[in-house]
């Protein structure tokens, strides 16, 4: 086994690769808006964060898993989402995107818009 050494892996008639760096998932906080219908999404930048991918989707009622829908791809670690249904429980969640590609999402953030 090479255990990473290059010496080895090229002696097998392999090439090295540079191994993926893991992603790690954003922070995200979901606070009202002061406006009716509208969500704030906040998440802490990562170091070599480029953009951000944010998704929501309405909580089930029926049992039924509603599908993600994608809101934005931002510059900024910040995003406010309107036209939502008042009275109705989301799931808010984010990916950071970078140069090695689009991190996991994190945790869902659940919040019943006011």
């Amino acid at each position: 086994i090479a255990l990473g050494d290059d010496t080895i892996i090229i002696s097998s008639g392999f090439s090295p690769t540079k191994q993926p760096a893991p992603h790690n998932k954003s922070i995200l906080r979901v606070v009202h808006s002061s406006h009716s219908g509208c969500l704030k999404f906040s998440t802490v930048k990562g170091a070599r964060s480029h953009a951000c991918m944010w998704r929501l989707r309405k909580v089930s009622t029926n049992g039924i898993e509603n599908p993600w829908i994608a809101v934005a791809t931002t510059t900024q670690t910040t995003y406010e989402a309107t036209g939502l249904e008042v009275g109705v429980v989301y799931e808010v969640s984010v990916a950071d995107v970078t140069p090695e590609g689009i991190g996991d999402y994190c945790q869902p953030v659940t919040i019943i818009v006011i």
